[in-house]
């Protein structure tokens, strides 16, 4: 029934340290556990985190938009810029995410164009963030056509920037019949550096 073991002191010895290592191996391994354990939350609140943030730039975009299209330019400008701003799209990590870039560009694009609706007139800066959306998405002719006309506006220096873009508006639309205007009054003008 019961078991004896050998009491020499070559067992007793091997049994404590034996015990010793298995008690240590059982701290090592309950520590990375919890060190695992502690790892894991940052991530899920930097998880949760994000898609607050997304939530809430989301949110602020399409509030600026209503603004926008409600003929308020002053007050949708300063929405634009409040969408900028965010924490979730000053990260530089999320610029290869493509829904944030189209966030960022709409952004840009029309705070751009509400900085030159009638009444605000603030070229230069039109003309920056108008360039910002161009070098994002170089495919949209009337942001393209907008960048030329507040470069224009800006004279004489940003006459290069004005070409450029008018040039790659008549190569996306042909037909555009304002971009033709503008080309032929710069080069009327003869200021336009070539």
């Amino acid at each position: 029934m019961f078991g004896f073991a050998a009491l020499n002191e070559e067992s007793l010895s091997t049994g404590v340290v034996s015990n010793s290592r298995e008690a240590e191996k059982e701290e090592e391994e309950v520590g990375e556990v919890k060190e695992k354990e502690e790892e894991s939350e940052p991530e899920e609140e930097e998880v949760v985190d994000e898609h607050a943030l997304q939530e809430e730039v989301h949110y602020l975009y399409n509030q600026a938009l209503s603004l926008y299209g409600q003929g308020s330019p002053s007050r949708a400008a300063e929405a634009f810029r409040v969408v900028l701003e965010s924490p979730f799209l000053r990260r530089k990590r999320f610029f290869s995410n493509p829904a944030v870039s189209r966030i960022r560009f709409g952004a840009l694009k029309y705070l751009g164009y509400s900085l030159s609706e009638d009444g605000l007139g603030r070229w230069e800066e039109c003309a920056d963030r108008l360039k910002q959306a161009a070098v994002l998405d170089g495919s949209d002719a009337n942001l393209l056509f907008r960048l030329g006309g507040a470069a224009v506006r800006c004279r004489p220096t940003r006459l290069r920037l004005a070409r450029w873009a008018l040039e790659r508006t008549l190569v996306l639309s042909s037909k555009h019949f304002q971009v033709r205007l503008y080309v032929v009054q710069i080069w009327k003008e003869r200021t336009l550096c070539v």
